[in-house]
């Protein structure tokens, strides 16, 4: 009977044996898992936070360039208001150092009445295509006026 016991002690140790090595190895399994799933969250981290940076750059330069056209568009708008106010006093004939703006007017209605766009009339009159667009479109919007002034 003490064989006999010895035998079912051996056969005890040997299964505790067993079951805290394959426990071992399950624990070592789920910690190479962790281990694993950590490495892919700092990695998607990493990510996350170049892709935040480029966008960042990205907005910064979108503000950049949205603000130099933003100062052109400005700057051609004071442009096109000084050219307007040139035009508005060559029609009533205030501007220095001008001869007989209205016969200018005149000659550029002509000539666009006789078929010819602003840059060859401009060309012709010695004038910039702007400004001959620019009287053509205040000559318009005046004689729209009067039209509507007399309906």
């Amino acid at each position: 009977m003490g064989f006999a016991v010895a035998v079912v002690v051996l056969a005890d140790i040997a299964v505790i044996c067993f079951c805290m090595f394959y426990l071992s190895r399950a624990g070592r399994t789920l910690d190479d898992r962790w281990n694993k799933q950590r490495k892919a969250l700092e990695a998607a981290r990493g990510a996350l936070e170049r892709l935040v940076g480029d966008a960042d750059e990205r907005a910064r330069d979108f503000d950049r360039v949205l603000g130099a056209r933003e100062r052109h568009l400005r700057g051609l708008l004071y442009r096109l208001a000084e050219q307007e106010e040139r035009v508005r006093r060559s029609d009533t004939g205030t501007e220095t150092g001008q001869a007989a703006t209205p016969g200018l007017v005149a000659e550029i209605a002509q000539l666009t009445a006789a078929g010819l766009g602003p840059v060859e009339v401009a060309r012709k009159l010695n004038v910039e295509p702007a400004q001959v667009r620019l009287i053509l479109g205040l000559h318009d919007q005046a004689e729209k006026g009067e039209s509507r002034a007399s309906a």
